[in-house]
């Protein structure tokens, strides 16, 4: 009996532990946040399905959790680099909506298709970026690590995240 009562308690809790967690990045990050970074990828490819949306705008908030990086950030990163194209190839190796190089992030994947998985993608990009921040201390610097010396990309990216900042894209 009392094995029991320990059961249903700790289910409860764990009830209770998922629930606020939810709760939590509710909060956090709010559903202005969510529609503002779900309007962005619209804004630029508006032939994204509805599947599609959710599990990129789900997964760039879920992987900025997980790195401690602004998930505004990560999706001024994806529409910039791939004008959030889930299949985007570059001439240079680079795949999917955060542009991964297959050539230098190899053994994060199996294969390069791996890099096509929104999920996978997102959250192998959010992780690097994450590393260019902590040894650059600065945005810019991280931007411009991450979109391989390219100025002007790091610079569009700040500006597309300066436009998120501000709402224009709701």
């Amino acid at each position: 009996m009392k094995e029991q009562t320990e059961i249903k308690i700790a289910k409860l809790l764990t009830f209770l532990i998922v629930l606020l967690t939810i709760l939590q990045a509710k909060l956090s990050y709010g559903a202005t946040q969510k529609e503002v970074i779900t309007n962005l990828f619209k804004h630029y490819n508006k032939n994204l399905t509805i599947t599609q949306l959710n599990t990129m705008t789900d997964s760039v908030i879920v992987s900025g959790t997980k790195y401690k990086v602004s998930p505004l950030v990560i999706a001024s990163i994806i529409v910039r680099e791939s004008g959030a194209k889930t299949n985007a190839i570059s001439k240079g190796g680079d795949y999917g909506l955060m542009q991964v190089r297959y050539k230098v992030h190899s053994d994060k994947v199996k294969s390069a298709k791996d890099l096509f998985n929104i999920k996978t993608n997102i959250d192998i990009g959010t992780k690097i970026f994450a590393g260019y921040y902590a040894r650059q201390k600065t945005l810019y610097g991280a931007l411009y690590r991450y979109s391989g010396g390219n100025k002007t990309l790091a610079q569009r990216v700040l500006r597309t995240l300066n436009k998120l900042q501000k709402g224009q894209y709701k």
